[in-house]
């Protein structure tokens, strides 16, 4: 499950006719997407322990990155992202750092907010939740859903950015952990539509809701927010937390998952971006 070499912890749920598989996202894949909010710009970045500037052999470094080629009039902005990791390569440790970050020379841009993301083997780790839950072979729904409640990020923001131009931030990194600030100015426009809503029945009363934000033009989002309507008029939000990622598992209650699907993409400042097309789904008859 967890402890393999993969992307995903994948679990074959033979308890059930037919057989289906779940998947749950695993830390490093949610690693993968908070470097897709680095900047196509690197910018200098420096790690000092003590005054002294430290050399690889340490277990903190740190990336940063501009993104700066903005069309005035567009859902994009000025974004600058800091990615600050401890890691030991696939080992784990009990030493913490304690960490200062100084971000300087943060341009006068309007409505400049910043906001935080942090992951470590603690608060934001399925594998821990799945252990703790007894390690089940054939999660149960409620399980599947405690899990999944551990895949993203806790994210802090967004903020305004201090007047001066000058952030400075202390946090505690344990190994292995990863801290981002992303600082983003705000754009003239509201994010732009989603595309590409797909349907996947996963099992009797469950399904995978998919799209793409690669028509968004902004990775200034807070949240993308998915809804759904059993007769298409009156829609009610079904993605209780924020999320940046683009796939959300459906499992009511009721079971009942055929009817009218829609997503939208929300930015830092609240301004929602048109709902993606609605996509009718009717579950299929096992």
């Amino acid at each position: 499950y967890f402890t393999q070499r993969t992307l995903t912890a994948r679990f074959q749920m033979n308890n059930t006719s037919p057989p289906h598989v779940q998947m749950v996202r695993k830390p490093v894949l949610t690693v993968m997407g908070l470097l897709a909010l680095l900047g196509e710009k690197q910018i200098s970045a420096d790690v000092f322990a003590d005054g002294i500037p430290v050399d690889y052999n340490s277990t903190l470094g740190v990336l940063a990155a501009l993104h700066d080629r903005v069309p005035f009039t567009s859902p994009d902005s000025w974004q600058c992202t800091i990615l600050i990791y401890n890691s030991n390569d696939n080992r784990t440790s009990f030493n913490t750092d304690y960490v200062t970050v100084n971000v300087t020379h943060v341009p006068a841009l309007k409505g400049i907010v910043y906001t935080t993301y942090y992951l470590d083997n603690k608060q934001s780790n399925p594998y821990l939740q799945w252990k703790n839950l007894g390690s089940p072979v054939f999660p149960s729904v409620k399980q599947f859903q405690q899990m999944r409640n551990s895949e993203d990020p806790i994210r802090e923001g967004p903020t305004p950015f201090p007047e001066g131009g000058t952030l400075n931030v202390k946090v505690k990194l344990p190994v292995p952990s990863v801290y981002l600030i992303h600082i983003c100015a705000k754009p003239q426009l509201a994010p732009d539509q989603v595309t590409q809503v797909q349907l996947m029945h996963l099992t009797k009363g469950q399904v995978a809701v998919i799209w793409s934000d690669g028509c968004v033009n902004s990775k200034c989002l807070k949240t993308f927010e998915v809804e759904f309507s059993e007769n298409g008029k009156t829609y009610a939000r079904i993605n209780e937390k924020d999320t940046i990622f683009t796939l959300f598992v459906f499992t009511p209650d009721n079971a009942i998952v055929s009817g009218f699907y829609r997503i939208r993409a929300v930015d830092y400042w609240g301004m929602p971006g048109l709902y993606s097309r609605s996509v009718h789904y009717i579950e299929p008859q096992d």
